[in-house]
């Protein structure tokens, strides 16, 4: 993928897309995400098609997702 692809894909999902939520995550939204991992596990694809207004393919929402995941599962212990 030539760099001009990822800086077209970057400025659509960060800047021209509406419905995507910039916010920090809910309490609700993050008990859906550890629910959802909880059943498909790595599949982000598919946790994003239950997650509307969340760009799970953002270089950034994985890893904050995965944070919220392992501290949600640190407590847990």
């Amino acid at each position: 993928m030539s760099i001009e692809v990822v800086l077209i894909q970057y400025r659509w999902y960060n800047h021209l897309v509406p419905g995507i939520s910039k916010k920090i995550w809910s309490q609700s939204e993050e008990d859906k995400l550890m629910l959802l991992h909880k059943k498909y596990g790595n599949k982000w694809t598919v946790i994003a098609d239950h997650m509307p207004g969340r760009y799970i393919f953002d270089n950034s929402e994985p890893i904050i997702a995965l944070k919220i995941i392992s501290t949600q599962l640190s407590e847990e212990v």
